[in-house]
């Protein structure tokens, strides 16, 4: 039976920046329970974001009526909107041409999002009609926040076996269209897209292991979710800390063992971009050298880009394999493993060799 094998990778951020600063103009900033309930009111700062989020500027899809009541610069209104759909299509067209391919060798698209515009039809299937992949078969998305993407190519591994061809596994969000700029927690997100082509092969590299938990018992099912209003709600970020490094770091040992590797067989780890503490503290169960600077080969094995685009949900982990491709950090040969962590709590896990 075929393996499923990445042939090229895409990704695709938009053009406006956020920085910190804008956040501080929007002081005071609530701190939600639930049900909407306003626990404190507090103020924040770049120096408390890059502290406590590890982030200094995130993307922001443009979103004319939502820059204007935002009071945003006024030269990105030129620039229509965009939804999740069209940041997809973008990272899409780099992980096609990245392939060498064209849109008419796609048999099957699979979106991990949870921030579709219109619901229905599906981020896929509006993609396919983007890119014009006139032969795909099968175009759908997948709603697992965070975990959507490592999901989505554990989907495609299982598609391989039983449907070969050639895939497109995206994940896209458009998080700054669901986020609350009167809470605290509205600095940690951003907007962006990134793409795998998958296809099938008979060589020992691919796709090879997953792992995956699923646990919303005791409460943990809403630890994040959205209001009746369309907003994301995150009413427990203290508990969704403990349980992302718990979580993602058992994922990841399994994966391992399933792979047969060692800690340090791994060439690279992509952990979701929650948070740097989160990445930090993940980081430090892995080695116990691990520098907070990234100073010494160990600490530099944790990919970290949250700094520069924020916490995209789903779009976290495809945008840093993309990006890590694109800076020949990943190469031929390198032993790679994806984990993330989402609302649910679903985690996920997979070993890729490429």
């Amino acid at each position: 039976m075929p393996n499923a094998k990445i042939m090229g990778t895409g990704y695709y951020v938009p053009e406006h920046v956020l920085d910190n600063k804008f956040f501080e103009s929007l002081n005071p900033l609530n701190i939600y329970g639930y049900n909407d309930e306003i626990l404190k009111t507090i103020n924040t700062s770049d120096s408390i974001i890059r502290q406590m989020m590890g982030i200094k500027e995130r993307r922001m899809a443009s979103n004319n009526r939502l820059m204007v009541e935002l009071g945003i610069r006024e030269k990105y209104l030129d620039i229509p909107d965009q939804n999740t759909a069209d940041m997809g299509a973008e990272a899409a067209k780099e992980a096609i041409k990245d392939a060498g391919l064209s849109a008419e060798n796609i048999d099957g698209i699979i979106v991990s999002t949870m921030t579709n515009l219109i619901g229905f039809p599906s981020a896929a299937a509006q993609i396919q009609e983007k890119i014009g992949a006139i032969n795909a078969c099968e175009c759908y998305d997948v709603a697992a926040a965070c975990a959507g993407y490592c999901l989505n190519l554990d989907i495609i591994m299982s598609r391989m076996q039983t449907n070969p061809g050639i895939y497109l596994a995206i994940a896209a969000e458009h998080m700054t269209s669901i986020v609350d700029y009167k809470g605290a927690n509205s600095a940690l997100f951003g907007d962006g897209a990134g793409a795998a082509v998958i296809g099938p092969s008979q060589s020992d590299k691919g796709l090879l292991f997953s792992y995956n938990l699923s646990d919303p018992f005791g409460g943990k099912l809403m630890y994040i979710y959205k209001n009746s209003e369309n907003k994301l709600r995150m009413p427990e970020g203290n508990k969704v800390m403990l349980n992302a490094v718990k979580k993602m770091y058992e994922c990841t040992e399994k994966v391992m063992q399933k792979a047969g590797w060692s800690k340090n067989d791994v060439d690279l780890y992509l952990p979701h971009q929650a948070n740097i503490r989160i990445i930090d503290t993940l980081g430090a169960k892995f080695f116990h050298d691990y520098d907070k600077e990234r100073k010494n080969e160990n600490s530099r094995k944790i990919y970290c880009n949250i700094d520069r685009y924020g916490n995209i949900s789903a779009a976290c982990c495809a945008v840093a394999l993309a990006e890590a491709r694109e800076k020949e950090i990943i190469k031929d040969g390198s032993k790679v493993i994806l984990t993330a962590i989402g609302s649910g709590l679903q985690t996920s896990s997979i070993a890729i060799q490429f």
